[in-house]
């Protein structure tokens, strides 16, 4: 009640559960927490983000509002193709080419970076394969249709990015995107003797060099992570070419590795 207090549940979708066509909060203890922080009044703000709208429970619902987060702005889509090494280098032309065929998404534009970066694609030539690949730009379209065309355009960039990779790299990353949370990079080397220490790191570079998977250093060693949504667009990915069977085994080690947490515990 004395402090100022901003509370942020990223990447929420993780926590629902789809029933009867209505996404709920699977654990009703948080639930709970929000029925408990939108039902008195205080310092606090709760900021969700989420893919899907959700259902909250009665008590919250009149203090909890649903916002729906649009396409970058073309100013917006500038800025951040400035911080990006790539990107950074495209004119405003060109940038403003980006904008418009990626319809404001910002992972898209992210995809794009990590493929202009690599050098093995020239941007013009890339422009217009997706160019070819849309009636028309999602900017001119109405929302819920740029919305799909965006994520299309998106697909077609992770294809890209997924399809430099080696095979084995290919394989580690997806093991990695299993995984709800970052996790140590020990963990990929289960089963023993799959990967050599060394060979693991190489092959963590060659995937972290796509900006599909990111290993950040920490007082316990790396954690190793892939983004939420392009995990779910690597699943996609997947399903579409036929290998849903490197999928189900990657989701096997998740398991087998947390049963052996459970008991080492």
């Amino acid at each position: 009640g004395r402090v100022p207090l901003l509370l942020v549940l990223d990447d929420f979708d993780d926590n629902l559960s789809l029933e009867a066509g209505t996404c709920t909060i699977r654990d009703p203890e948080l639930a709970g927490l929000l029925t408990s922080w939108a039902g008195r009044p205080h310092r606090g703000r709760l900021l969700i983000t989420c893919r899907h709208r959700f259902a909250v429970p009665e008590v919250a619902s009149p203090r909890i509002g649903f916002r729906p987060l649009g396409p970058l702005s073309q100013a917006g889509a500038i800025d951040l193709a400035a911080s990006l090494p790539a990107l950074g280098q495209l004119g405003e032309q060109d940038l403003d080419r980006v904008w418009r065929l990626l319809g404001g998404h910002p992972r898209a534009m992210e995809y794009l970076d990590a493929l202009l970066a690599s050098g093995q694609v020239r941007f013009a030539d890339l422009a217009g394969r997706l160019s070819g690949l849309i009636t028309a730009a999602p900017t001119e379209l109405p929302l819920p249709a740029a919305e799909t065309a965006a994520v299309a355009v998106s697909g077609v960039l992770l294809a890209e990015l997924f399809g430099q990779l080696s095979p084995a790299s290919q394989r580690l990353l997806v093991r990695a995107s299993v995984y709800r949370a970052p996790i140590g990079r020990d963990v990929l080397l289960l089963p023993v003797g799959q990967y050599s220490p060394a060979e693991l790191t190489s092959l963590l570079d060659e995937a972290r060099a796509t900006g599909l998977v990111t290993a950040d250093p920490g007082e316990t060693g790396p954690a190793v992570a892939v983004h939420r949504w392009t995990a779910t667009e690597l699943q996609e990915l997947l399903m579409a070419g036929g290998r849903e069977a490197e999928m189900a085994d990657a989701h096997h080690l998740a398991a087998e590795y947390w049963r052996w947490r459970l008991t080492s515990w």
